[in-house]
């Protein structure tokens, strides 16, 4: 598989991502939840389309702070899609909720997309971040040298 690289990306956001979004937004007293994204590239658009966000598993561990997802459980999901889809879906990143109005990435949020940008075996060179809060989203494209904030089309 041929790893893909851009300067420029447009996002779209598949309305099925964003209502489980909405689902799991974070009140005060509840643990965070997160999942996996699942997308496909179209190179010749410059386009990223986020397909799904997956919902949290019995088998991830989380806190009021903290949301650890089963890696197993994980990688038969992005297995299973990538081959019910004849390779067209794939990991793309993460995404999680923060018990904030506004969120944005904690330290330890930053060490983890900085670790899996770099994991061996990713079709980019890059993960989208998506952190869920009460009143905003925060949404960025994670590379090995850096990070940066996106915003996305939201399709029905």
């Amino acid at each position: 598989m041929q790893r893909v690289s851009r300067i420029s990306w447009n996002f779209e956001l598949r309305s099925a991502v964003a209502d489980t979004f909405d689902r799991y937004i974070q009140l005060p007293g509840e643990n965070e939840a997160g999942g996996i994204l699942l997308g496909e590239i179209y190179p010749d658009q410059n386009l990223i389309r986020v397909v799904e966000a997956t919902v949290p598993t019995r088998a991830d561990r989380a806190t009021a702070t903290t949301w650890h997802r089963d890696t197993d459980s994980a990688n038969k999901h992005i297995h299973r899609a990538w081959r019910d889809s004849d390779g067209r879906v794939q990991y793309i990143g993460e995404w999680h909720t923060h018990a904030q109005r506004h969120p944005r990435p904690s330290g330890r949020d930053r060490q983890t997309m900085n670790e899996l940008v770099r994991e061996p075996g990713l079709v980019t060179d890059w993960l989208l971040l998506a952190i869920i809060g009460q009143r905003s989203n925060y949404f960025s494209k994670w590379t090995t040298a850096s990070e940066e904030r996106i915003n996305f089309q939201e399709l029905s």
